[in-house]
């Protein structure tokens, strides 16, 4: 997902039907969505449902009343549905419901690569005597925004950049008068370049401008003297936020004294997405359920693989990280890995994706602008040169 996305979630279950010695029945849903999800309250809707095969059909909506259920703790972070037992022991036959609701990522999904988990939780009663819902039945999904040109603290804290903003002088070569050693290897230098100002796209044609929460559609994205991309007198750092997906990377200004790039840039963020079985002791119950995760994910720069990480899912609700191979995490860090090994020496300067700008002045192109300004001057010239040339014909006759 995209920073300002809107997602909608449906939540399908089954009331069942309930014995008339069940006379403390209970049917509650808990939905529960981290930081980064922010739950529309208004949008809460519960549908009576038919399932054919794994096909639910959505049916008459149920309305929130003292005989139905009641919508209880309703904030942008979650809400529960409890139904009345009332209605649940009315109910002939087992029905089907689905309850649809949606949530948008906010600018709290910042992260290099962030995660976000919206968990549902069904307590129900599994005996006639329960009254507080023993009964278990548990979901996720997990949600992802990427960042570009982020700083990726990995194995050993190196820093991982997808993009680097060069300079070249007249024959093509890096120029190395100012330049940055990452983590003082020398071995890994690379020469950023100030002020060169981009658009993100959408198209490779650069007509549709992109733009999510982070970034307005007017933004323009600038380099800094440490390589990093930012956008400009705003303070915020690097292309964040995004799905993931391709984009184009357009150079719109380039620094006095260079030439800008002249085609745009390709991105793709490229993701590795597994289904994972997930099993928990609840109540004294074994509650299984599977969930998409995302395994790992790259970044290509016009079609080469600059970079490519594995990426550490939440374990639980409360933490939003796991660990792997025991190395420490926090949320939303990555790993950098080859061959889905993860590496201890950092990323290889090779690896970088290079926009370069190249030293001399940008000259008119042909038929364009500059050649029209060309001709109408000579014209101009042409023009005058008539003029005074009638002028002196004119005051010769007259003398």
């Amino acid at each position: 997902v995209a920073v300002g996305d809107d997602v909608n979630f449906t939540v399908k279950t089954t009331i069942p039907e309930f014995a008339d010695n069940y006379t403390k029945a209970v049917f509650n849903i808990t939905d529960v969505l981290s930081d980064g999800l922010e739950l529309d309250t208004d949008s809460i809707k519960v549908y009576k449902a038919t399932v054919s095969g794994d096909t639910w059909t959505k049916g008459d909506p149920i309305a929130a009343t003292a005989d139905t259920f009641e919508v209880q703790n309703a904030t942008k972070s979650g809400y529960k549905i409890v139904f009345n037992k009332v209605y649940l022991l009315g109910l002939n036959a087992a029905q089907p419901i689905m309850v649809e609701y949606t949530a948008k990522v906010t600018n709290e999904a910042l992260s290099t690569v962030n995660l976000d988990i919206n968990t549902v939780t069904l307590n129900f009663s599994n005996s006639p005597d329960d009254e507080t819902g023993k009964g278990v039945l548990k979901d996720e999904t997990k949600h992802y925004t990427f960042d570009i040109d982020a700083n990726l603290l990995g194995n050993d804290q190196w820093d991982a950049y997808e993009l680097v903003k060069v300079g070249l002088d007249k024959n093509g070569e890096e120029i190395k008068d100012v330049y940055k050693y990452i983590h003082s290897d020398p071995n890994r230098p690379y020469y950023p370049l100030e002020g060169a100002e981009f658009a993100l796209y959408t198209n490779e044609g650069c007509t549709d401008r992109y733009s999510n929460e982070y970034y307005g559609a007017n933004d323009v994205i600038v380099s800094r003297a440490d390589g990093r991309l930012e956008v400009k007198n705003s303070g915020k750092e690097g292309i964040r936020g995004l799905d993931a997906g391709v984009y184009w990377l357009k150079e719109t200004n380039a620094p006095a004294g260079y030439i800008k790039q002249q085609n745009p840039v390709k991105i793709e963020i490229k993701t590795v997405i597994n289904e994972v079985t997930h099993t928990e002791t609840i109540n004294g119950m074994e509650v299984t359920w599977k969930v998409d995760e995302l395994e790992s994910y790259s970044i290509e720069i016009d079609g080469k693989t600059t970079a490519s990480y594995t990426f550490k899912n939440a374990t639980n609700q409360t933490t939003h990280y796991g660990d792997i191979s025991g190395i420490t995490a926090t949320q939303g860090d990555t790993v950098i890995s080859e061959a889905g090994a993860i590496v201890t020496d950092g990323p290889a300067a090779a690896a970088y994706g290079k926009i370069v700008n190249t030293q001399g002045v940008e000259l008119p192109s042909t038929g364009g602008m500059g050649t029209t300004i060309l001709y109408i001057g000579g014209s101009i010239l042409v023009l005058a040169a008539v003029i005074l040339l009638v002028t002196k014909r004119r005051m010769k006759v007259e003398d």
